[in-house]
């Protein structure tokens, strides 16, 4: 069974095709969009006749917004790509292979210092991504409930929004 490190190590082993999946769901998400129908319909709602239509400006609102979180993922996985390259590059051609032999082509090895060292570079590079893209009041730091405390948790999350 694959740990959860394994599988980490495999998503950043194969970024390249999750990037070229975005682009491609944004080039589809944009093509159907105008692939529908913005005219008007007539439609029976049990008590009436009615008119009904896109409402144009809330779906290029919607589409906008679509389109926009997904170009801010494509830019976070390509500053993720770009940390992991250069890890890779700074490793020996056969710690390389290690690495291109195990996750992507699935083979059955193991190295435990590799991927460990591979684990150490993401968590750096996780870091270094909430550092670059998330703002302070996005990153906050979690919250200690404490048990029978009712109000002491209440107080204390009422902090956290800032009440």
């Amino acid at each position: 069974m694959e740990s959860l490190e394994e599988f980490v190590i495999s998503q950043y082993m194969m970024i390249d095709k999750r990037i070229e999946q975005l682009v491609q769901k944004k080039a589809y998400k944009r093509w159907a969009f105008y692939q529908q129908s913005f005219c008007t319909t007539i439609a029976y709602t049990g008590y009436e006749i009615v008119s009904q239509s896109i409402k144009a400006d809330k779906a290029i609102e919607r589409l906008d917004e679509t389109l926009r979180m997904i170009d801010h993922h494509i830019e976070i996985l390509k500053m993720k790509q770009g940390f992991w390259n250069k890890f890779l590059s700074s490793l020996t051609a056969e710690e390389r292979k290690y690495f291109h032999d195990k996750y992507i082509k699935g083979y059955v090895c193991l190295n435990k210092r590799l991927d460990q060292l591979a684990t150490e570079e993401i968590e750096e590079i996780s870091q270094a991504i909430v550092m670059c893209f998330c703002t302070k009041t996005e990153y906050v730091e979690p919250v200690e409930l404490v048990e029978n405390d009712f109000m002491g948790n209440i107080d204390r999350l009422l902090n956290v929004v800032g009440v």
